[in-house]
């Protein structure tokens, strides 16, 4: 939490709620984030590792309008909630961000992918290691046509021009989260100059013959 370049030292680092003999029966985080809508630079409060104990729902209710009160933010959210906390955000007055109820995934590693559908249809370990050599998908995206374009994704880890390219691509009449090199640091590391097997977060850019890149 210290870390992350968006935090202060007046700033708390959440809500805990504990028992009568000292025991942790839920918390929240609040971790700091910086965006900006048009000229303006907003602080975000994400709550993180939300949980509550189950004879303790009540006051979990109670602990998440403590958080609201945190200051040295300028709003509150929450990237993702389960069934339990989804109605407790409900009922303090949060809004659902329209269709994100929805999860769109584009593999770009399919051979993970078609190893785990082997082993959960449990084929033949050949099977297995053959669909396993599949390598990476993205030579598939660099590879795909878009009539009259050529679509490209390369990898990156040069963290400047990330921030950079995020900048650039900004809507200034949307709330977007501050991508500076600081940040992508802090998140990402410092990526290797090529990507690596063991690699967990990897960083690709795309473009294409009309000079739209992201």
């Amino acid at each position: 939490m210290t870390c992350n370049p968006d935090y202060r030292p007046e700033m708390p680092f959440g809500e805990t709620l504990r028992t009568a003999d000292g025991k942790i029966a839920g918390m929240i985080l609040a971790v700091p984030r910086l965006y900006r809508l048009g000229d303006k630079t907003l602080v975000g409060l994400a709550a993180g590792d939300f949980f509550i104990d189950a004879a303790a729902r009540m006051q979990g209710f109670f602990m998440l309008r403590r958080y609201f009160k945190l200051r040295h933010g300028d709003f509150w959210f929450a990237n993702s909630c389960n069934r339990q906390s989804g109605p407790l955000w409900a009922k303090c007055g949060a809004i659902l961000v329209p269709e994100s109820d929805v999860e769109y995934l584009y593999p770009f590693k399919l051979g993970p992918l078609a190893e785990e559908l082997a082993i959960r249809k449990q084929w033949p370990r050949a099977v297995k290691s053959l669909l396993g050599s599949l390598g990476p998908g993205a030579d598939i995206i660099a590879s795909l046509r878009i009539p009259g374009n050529r679509f490209q994704v390369d990898y990156c880890s040069d963290l400047e021009k990330l921030s950079e390219l995020a900048s650039r691509c900004r809507n200034p009449k949307l709330l977007q989260p501050e991508r500076l090199v600081a940040h992508l640091k802090w998140q990402y590391g410092d990526p290797p100059e090529a990507p690596q097997d063991e690699q967990t977060r990897q960083i690709y850019t795309f473009n294409d013959r009309t000079g739209v890149e992201g």
